[in-house]
């Protein structure tokens, strides 16, 4: 086998061989042609696109071949290159796989953007939580998109706040899991007791405990997404087509759910008409019912009509009437 793909191994070939072997889940000639065992070295054609945007990574990832897909980012695969459509390897994981949870696991290991967004303005968080398919893969990308944000801003999660202040962890704790950049109670939850001891330096009937309490809570954290997955897919049984799908379209689904679901507000008019006093009664920010209503006004407004130029009969005037 491996004297067969050396002699196919010459020049563009290269990448297109490392497209297959990451499609079909040849881990060993996958190895075989990152390594150098053929001979020569294509770790430099490891992000090589075919026609349609997609990289062996995401060949791999849409083919569920986990440890090819693990091989290939150990050897420098890009985790976030889109395809043509902006589907990201993420994405492809989600949407292709029945069972993407280790998947989804090993891309985020890596440093996947769950947030990223397709040409359509969706991405992985927003999927994973509006179509119910992986609700473990929802939670996961809410804490990743979440350890970014405190990422950025320097700050550990409220709930791993509180959870340090009930275990009587003190400043010195906090400042070494922003050093380590253990942001999020899940964060915490996935650390073993011997390196949690070292990262926190605490004794190990500690380390215990806190890992104990953190493993909980984040259990608590995965019920509280399930709650909300079914809720969602709750209210898409019960809403019209149009009001889902704009509600959708503008990534309102979370931010009006409670509401709909309490007043029965399934159809488009009923949050469209709606007053100002009851917005401010229902707690809904007029700047969503403003966006409903300029996306409703631009789906039904009359297709304008352009008069024949003789003025006569009124109708839509087209070039081949007048042949």
């Amino acid at each position: 086998m491996h004297t067969t793909l050396a002699r196919a191994c010459t020049g563009a070939q290269s990448g297109q061989n490392l497209w297959l072997a990451a499609a079909n889940g040849q881990r060993d000639e996958l190895a075989a042609l990152l390594t150098g065992q053929l001979g020569q070295f294509y770790a430099d054609h490891v992000d090589t696109r075919d026609d349609m945007g997609w990289t062996p990574l995401r060949a791999a990832v849409n083919f569920g071949h986990l440890e090819s897909a693990r091989l290939l980012l150990e050897h420098g695969a890009h985790v976030d290159i889109a395809d043509n459509r902006g589907d990201t390897p993420l994405m492809g994981a989600l949407l292709a796989n029945s069972d993407p949870e280790e998947l989804v696991r090993l891309l985020l290991k890596h440093g996947a953007n769950a947030t990223r967004s397709n040409e359509l303005g969706s991405h992985a968080l927003y999927t994973a939580r509006h179509t119910g398919q992986c609700v473990v893969c929802a939670w996961l990308f809410q804490d990743a998109a979440e350890r970014h944000r405190l990422r950025e801003a320097a700050e550990l999660q409220p709930a791993l706040k509180s959870l340090l202040a009930r275990l009587e962890l003190g400043p010195n704790a906090t400042s070494r899991l922003l050093d380590d950049d253990i942001l999020t109670v899940q964060a915490l939850a996935e650390q073993d007791v011997a390196t949690l001891q070292q990262t926190m330096d605490i004794a190990s009937e500690k380390a215990t405990a806190t890992l104990t309490a953190a493993r909980r809570e984040a259990e608590n954290e995965l019920a509280r997404a399930r709650k909300d997955v079914e809720r969602i897919a709750f209210l898409r049984d019960r809403a019209e087509t149009d009001l889902w799908d704009v509600l959708v379209r503008l990534h309102l689904v979370d931010d009006l759910i409670n509401v709909i679901l309490r007043e029965r507000f399934y159809h488009l008019e009923t949050l469209t008409d709606m007053s100002y006093s009851d917005q401010i009664k229902y707690g809904v920010n007029p700047q969503h019912v403003r966006a409903l209503q300029a996306e409703v006004e631009a789906v039904r407004a009359p297709v304008p009509r352009h008069l024949s130029p003789r003025g006569a009969t009124g109708l839509d005037w087209r070039p081949h009437d007048d042949l």
